[in-house]
């Protein structure tokens, strides 16, 4: 999920892509995120529009950890 008023710069780009950073603090999201890639699984992934309100995409993918830069590369499939 990226809120819109969030605290990270995930960024969506035009050829389908979001670009999520990881969050602060090591374990949770990051974790699970990670696995997901690992295994291939599809995942939804919510994109605020203004506070409260998101668009669903279903499903996306994990395609990519860059681990140097804290940001998973996720395909809006």
């Amino acid at each position: 999920m990226t809120s819109s008023d969030g605290p990270y710069d995930d960024a969506v780009t035009d050829d389908g892509f979001v670009h999520y950073r990881y969050q602060s603090r090591e374990g949770g999201d990051n974790r699970k995120l990670k696995r997901a890639h690992e295994l291939g699984v599809p995942l939804a992934y919510f994109h605020g529009i203004r506070p409260g309100a998101f668009v669903a995409t279903y499903p996306v993918y994990v395609v990519a950890d860059d681990d140097a830069n804290h940001t998973f590369l996720v395909a809006l499939d």
